[in-house]
């Protein structure tokens, strides 16, 4: 479990590191709706990013969801119970793109 939550941050993270820093990059390029279903091993991912002036939270959570649990209420809610997060807190260090 550990191994497998390293690998998924270490690969968000090189991934948000490198569009810092790209040789060439045209933003109209990437910028856009995406969408699809992230299927790995009955578990559920959920990032966050928060940005204040020059400060950028990033957070990760983890959840199995076969541990799902039920409120009972109409409407019923269904909720997972959060295993592991990660955070991280990113300062900026320049204004450039490149």
């Amino acid at each position: 479990m550990k191994q497998f939550t390293r690998t998924i941050l270490s690969f968000i993270c090189i991934t948000l590191f490198s569009s810092l820093y790209p040789q060439e990059l045209d933003l109209s390029e990437i910028i856009g709706t995406y969408s699809g279903t992230l299927e790995i091993q009955n578990s559920l991912l959920q990032s966050r990013l928060q940005f204040d002036k020059d400060i950028l939270y990033f957070e990760i959570m983890y959840s199995v969801t076969r541990e799902q649990q039920k409120s009972g209420a109409i409407p019923e809610v269904i909720s997972y119970p959060i295993e592991v997060v990660h955070s991280a807190v990113l300062k900026k260090i320049n204004n450039e793109l490149y």
